[in-house]
């Protein structure tokens, strides 16, 4: 089966796999400020509505191709400049009802998502061949069902999903690349991320 990749432009996807045996880190920037004048109370205002992401993923590269496509990627993005797309690369949704190829809807375990939603957010499904789907998420009803503007391309059944989650819109929050080798054809190298809630739909 041939990717399904919908709503995400022709910005690039970055496709390296992090190092899961090495604990990421990942939060939020909340956009806020705190503001304090002379002999008055502190507040804090919000500058935007929209909280991004910031991740830190270790990369561990096996071969000098993975290597090469972990820096040639970085530098075809000039580090901070240019955005992409990042799958979260873990379990985001438990997908509750095998999907069908005339569903544009898939049932999930509640997971306080309909909480956090927005309206810009992607969803991406990874299938154990490899296969790739995406598409934005309308609407959210309930607790426990995503809505999309187009069908999916066929049935897969929950014993097909490698895992199903969000594919972010990002860019490097570095300008820089540190490779460590432990042999000649092994590295390792950290990576930040940071998320651009505000440029989904430009």
């Amino acid at each position: 089966m041939s990717d399904s990749l919908l709503d995400l432009g022709t910005d690039p996807i970055f496709t390296a796999k992090p190092n899961w045996t090495t604990t990421p880190s990942e939060g939020f920037d909340s956009g806020r400020e705190v503001i304090q004048y002379n002999q008055a109370f502190a507040s804090i205002r919000s500058l935007t509505a929209n909280n991004a992401r910031q991740m830190q993923y270790s990369y561990f590269n096996r071969t000098k191709a993975e290597e090469y496509y972990l820096l040639n990627f970085f530098y075809t993005q000039r580090g901070r400049l240019k955005r992409f797309w990042l799958p979260v690369n873990y379990q985001e949704f438990q997908i509750s009802v095998a999907i069908r190829s005339v569903d544009n809807l898939v049932h999930y375990y509640d997971n306080n998502f309909s909480l956090a939603y927005k309206g810009y957010e992607r969803f991406y499904l990874l299938l154990k061949d490899g296969t790739q789907i995406s598409r934005k998420i309308t609407s959210v009803t309930g607790t426990t069902q995503l809505n999309f503007g187009s069908t999916f391309p066929q049935n897969i059944a929950i014993a097909d999903i490698r895992y199903a989650g969000l594919i972010l819109l990002a860019r490097f929050d570095q300008d820089e690349i540190e490779l460590q080798h432990t042999t000649n054809n092994l590295s390792e190298c950290s990576i930040a991320f940071q998320e651009l809630p505000n440029e989904y739909d430009l």
